[in-house]
């Protein structure tokens, strides 16, 4: 089997080229980049955006964007169907990411299937959406043990695999496939040690280089975020340490409220920047000269930036909800917080601000489990569910080559 290549159709929302395009599509992106240089032939069914074309390839996955945003879901039967970009195709393995709203795919794919797991929303989508699209994704996500239950899936994390476990789907049709992470981009800062002449990774507090502490936040500012929890945490945070400085990088629909609560609780532009979306390079940067990551997020589905920030020796501070749980190890790689209390969550960064001992040994520990997780493992194992499920496998048209860390 290993010389034999599988015909691969998925269908998600977004791809990663969409201006809003987040976790999921980092995910698929990284995993079926590497499918696609492993010989696999990967087609992606996504939603269009202004600017995008009908049809490209990216990263060697051949992209087709149909529909629009809000009827995308309700569309994908059509485009499956009859679009002629993708019907009549024989596809050994279609995998479809439920993020959002699950598009139901068992009732009209009839090829092996399986389903993809970020997060379920669960009763969460009430803090983030007006009561009317809130209930029809509820409602919506309550069909998957009945449409769902035969369908094999992957969960991106032990938490999301309980969520569907609760929600009725059969745990022994569940595989966990992690997210990775480049640990050698995402690292500490590096110097160079004269005395031996060589380049080292070092990780250097800013505390200790005489710099404010930082503490960092990545994301998308979108309610069930609850970067208001950080933002009413910082006051508590600056009576101890008036010094510190909190760095916000993302943009998003909740970005106007946030800028005004802040001026509301009296946050100079000097202690809180809002640094708007930024690039990977930027990002990267801002990890390595935070001191803490916090995150208070109701709910994820893994907590990416938490291993991206781990990997660079960067302990995180974050809600104890599902997804944030598999990401930090407790007391070990970092601090878990009950969500939305600002006095929890300004006590636990305190508490690492202010004994950088400690603070170094969670960020060590960070680093090491970060390690743990790489997208060349989350691709094999996909590989090797795609092959289980396929129809058929077919010879390879090019010679597989290893996937490798962007």
């Amino acid at each position: 089997m290993a010389n034999r290549y599988v015909r691969i159709l998925v269908v998600n929302w977004f791809d990663w080229t969409h201006p809003l395009w987040g976790g999921a599509e980092v995910y698929l992106r990284e995993v079926y980049r590497r499918l696609a240089a492993r010989g696999h032939d990967v087609t992606l069914l996504c939603s269009t955006y202004a600017g995008g074309a009908a049809e490209a390839v990216e990263d060697g996955i051949r992209v087709v964007r149909r529909g629009n945003f809000w009827t995308f879901h309700l569309q994908v039967p059509w485009f499956y169907r009859r679009d002629p970009a993708l019907a009549g195709q024989a596809w050994d393995c279609v995998f479809e990411y439920t993020n959002k709203v699950p598009m139901l795919t068992p009732l009209f794919v009839r090829a092996p299937l399986i389903a993809v797991a970020h997060h379920l929303f669960g009763a969460s989508i009430f803090h983030e959406s007006k009561a009317p699209i809130a209930a029809y994704v509820y409602l919506m996500e309550r069909l998957i043990p009945v449409v769902y239950r035969r369908t094999p899936w992957i969960a991106v994390s032990p938490s999301t695999r309980q969520d569907l476990v609760a929600l009725g789907i059969p745990a022994g049709n569940i595989h966990v496939i992690p997210n990775g992470i480049d640990s050698g981009l995402f690292s500490p800062r590096r110097h160079r040690d004269t005395e031996k002449m060589e380049t080292k990774v070092v990780s250097v507090s800013p505390c200790l280089r005489g710099e404010p502490p930082i503490i960092a936040w990545i994301g998308r500012m979108k309610r069930y975020k609850r970067v208001d929890v950080l933002l009413r945490a910082m006051p508590l945070v600056l009576e101890r340490v008036p010094e510190a400085r909190l760095e916000l990088a993302g943009d998003g629909p909740e970005a106007p409220r946030l800028r005004a609560l802040a001026g509301r609780l009296g946050l100079a532009a000097e202690t809180v920047r809002f640094l708007g979306a930024v690039t990977e390079e930027e990002k990267l940067a801002l990890l390595r000269r935070a001191t803490v990551l916090a995150q208070p997020s109701l709910k994820e589905g893994w907590g990416r930036t938490v291993l991206e920030a781990a990997a660079c020796g960067v302990p995180a501070v974050a809600s104890d909800v599902p997804g944030l749980r598999d990401s930090v190890l407790p007391n070990e790689t970092g601090l878990l917080v009950p969500p939305t209390k600002p006095d929890a969550l300004a006590g636990a960064v305190l508490s690492l601000l202010l004994d950088p001992d400690r603070r170094r040994t969670l960020g060590q520990a960070a680093r090491a489990y970060a390690r743990r997780f790489t997208w060349d493992d989350a691709a094999l194992a996909t590989e090797h569910l795609a092959r289980e499920r396929a129809s058929v496998s077919r010879p390879l048209v090019q010679a597989a080559v290893p996937g490798t860390q962007r």
